[in-house]
């Protein structure tokens, strides 16, 4: 039986295997892999569906699945082709950015260590003490991730980014278009407010601060970094409703229009839709059972996963 992962993060890389191997040194395991060069005949018609709609943006892009078998995090990577990659103009996450929390087994900083070890040719920034959040912040390929200890704190999540002038606005069509509740939380950094996705398995919190900056349009979501996230215990009823049919064709991945609407419409109680601030999100229907593999992303038992025992 398949069993939906939560806490699951697209991050688009520049060098596939050795992201890999970095995250191989704190416990990740190979899962599964896919792209434009992982094309078969056997491979269902979704999955080939959704590679042919990525591809004029992302180019002959590889992806690759990896879990914690531990805490069941995932991290959906995703190689672009080089030549369509922009550059990414700020070491601070961008407005509708994530920043990924991975709890590791051992300290925070020896995680870091180890990763760096294993991946040497990988662009490591220096890591930065986060004591409110019991880790420390780093960029690794460009993506910022934030190391906390697996015992003090167990659980992983993302924490979204944007600016107080947007999120005023935004906070209230994600709770109309998506049907969500943000829930505002203490403050952990100052001079920025915190919120969280209320009734929902999947851990996603909120961080509006005016440091954070904006993107302009034409850079999209192509530069290493750029991401996904997964919410669940959403109403795709309501959602179909609030966004309305697909355009056909369908927008391709990294191009943001300033409105919601479908990147890959719902299939098996799920579908990816596209928010006002270029979010790409992955989301799940609130009463469906899973007994099989969704659509686009198999989801399998950590005793499943290759490399693990």
């Amino acid at each position: 039986m398949a069993t939906l992962r939560t806490a699951h993060h697209g991050v688009t890389v520049t060098d596939l295997q050795s992201v890999q191997r970095a995250f191989n040194a704190v416990g990740f395991t190979h899962q599964s892999v896919g792209g434009v060069l992982a094309w078969s005949v056997d491979m269902p018609e979704s999955a080939r569906w959704m590679h042919a709609q990525m591809e004029p943006a992302f180019g002959d892009f590889r992806s690759l699945v990896l879990e914690n078998p531990t805490t069941h995090q995932q991290l959906f990577l995703i190689e672009t082709a080089a030549h369509l990659r922009q550059a990414r103009a700020s070491d601070v996450p961008f407005q509708s950015d994530l920043t990924i929390v991975v709890p590791v087994n051992d300290s925070p900083m020896e995680a870091y260590q180890q990763m760096r070890a294993q991946a040497r040719e990988l662009s490591f920034s220096e890591p930065r003490p986060i004591d409110a959040r019991n880790g420390i912040e780093a960029l690794i390929d460009s993506q910022r991730y934030l190391l906390t200890n697996e015992t003090s704190s167990p659980t992983p999540y993302a924490i979204l980014h944007y600016h107080p002038d947007t999120f005023a606005s935004l906070q209230r069509t994600f709770e109309s278009k998506l049907g969500v509740h943000l829930e505002e939380l203490p403050e952990v950094s100052p001079g920025a407010r915190r919120f969280v996705f209320a009734d929902m398995a999947a851990r996603v919190e909120i961080e509006v601060c005016s440091e954070t900056p904006i993107a302009t349009a034409q850079v999209g979501k192509r530069y290493p970094g750029a991401n996904y996230l997964r919410l669940t215990d959403i109403d795709l009823d309501h959602v179909a409703l609030q966004v309305g049919d697909p355009v056909v064709p369908l927008v391709p991945p990294t191009v943001a229009s300033g409105e919601w609407q479908w990147c890959f419409p719902i299939a098996h109680n799920a579908g990816y839709v596209y928010g006002p601030c270029d979010e790409l999100i992955e989301i799940y229907d609130r009463n469906v059972v899973y007994d099989a593999s969704p659509p686009y992303c198999p989801e399998m038992e950590s005793a499943n996963l290759q490399g693990s025992s």
